[in-house]
């Protein structure tokens, strides 16, 4: 079995999917595999040589929130940075994909949908919230409001995403009933 798992920013999809991790499921977070792959000299060189040397701390690493501030703000340097990061993050999973057939896999990708994934998963799952919960879970985290709006933005809408899902996972109540979720969906998939 190969879940994709998306959602909107803050809707609690890394949550969802760590709970499918304890019930057997082997998790992989793209947003995890993309900080690394951003991280490495090779193309820490080459988002400098994009953005300028701003955009690097001082360890020489991509200062992520200067990054952010930049390319949520454009369309074509966000783009410009998604071609540089997401294919090699999509050869990540898709080899453990391919190595690993037989293992119940959830692969976390927080566009999914976005790049037309969903065809390499047997089943598609969206965690979704209210918009209010989004901030509030976002602002608790340290994300003003407004650096939140653009990334949510930069993403299809939650609705769409549900809609689009196979299923979709509500997650506005306790971490009990997003819990019972996670069982349901293992059961389910289990039989």
């Amino acid at each position: 079995m190969k879940l994709g798992l998306t959602g909107g920013i803050g809707c609690g999809k890394s949550t969802f999917g760590k709970m499918l991790e304890q019930r057997g499921w082997r998790l992989v977070q793209a947003d995890l595999v993309a900080r690394d792959i951003l991280n490495s000299p090779e193309v820490a060189a080459r988002v400098a040589a994009m953005f300028g040397p701003g955009v690097l701390g001082a360890d020489g690493r991509p200062d992520r929130e200067a990054l952010g501030k930049i390319v949520f703000a454009d369309k074509a340097a966000l783009a410009a940075l998604e071609a540089e990061i997401h294919p090699r993050v999509h050869a990540h999973w898709q080899a453990l994909l391919a190595r690993e057939p037989q293992v119940r896999r959830v692969v976390e990708i927080p566009v999914l949908f976005e790049k037309s994934l969903e065809g390499f998963f047997d089943l598609t799952v969206c965690v979704h919230c209210s918009l209010n919960t989004q901030f509030a879970r976002l602002e608790k985290r340290g994300l003003p409001r407004e650096s939140a709006l653009a990334r949510m933005q930069a993403q299809l809408p939650t609705e769409e995403k549900v809609r689009r899902a196979t299923l979709a996972v509500y997650n506005e109540g306790s971490l009990d009933f997003l819990a019972a979720q996670a069982d349901l969906l293992t059961r389910i998939t289990d039989s």
